[in-house]
């Protein structure tokens, strides 16, 4: 995915592209295997990696719920 593809399409979320060497990201996650899906709450905290639907959303509920900093 390029960044012209994410223009195109108008996302307006946050997306990370990886790179080689200082900018492999992926590695980092521990990223094995692509796609991936990562939690990211607000405080730039990762919630989880992979989860499945109860798992994520149960996640993405506690984060909603938590006061943002």
């Amino acid at each position: 995915m390029s960044v012209h593809v994410l223009v195109q399409h108008g996302v307006t979320w946050l997306n990370v592209l990886n790179d080689v060497g200082k900018g492999d990201i992926a590695r980092g996650f521990g990223v094995e295997t692509i796609p991936v899906n990562v939690l990211v709450g607000r405080d730039g905290m990762v919630l989880g990696v992979e989860l499945g639907d109860p798992e994520l959303e149960a996640a993405i509920n506690r984060a909603l719920a938590s006061p943002s900093r």
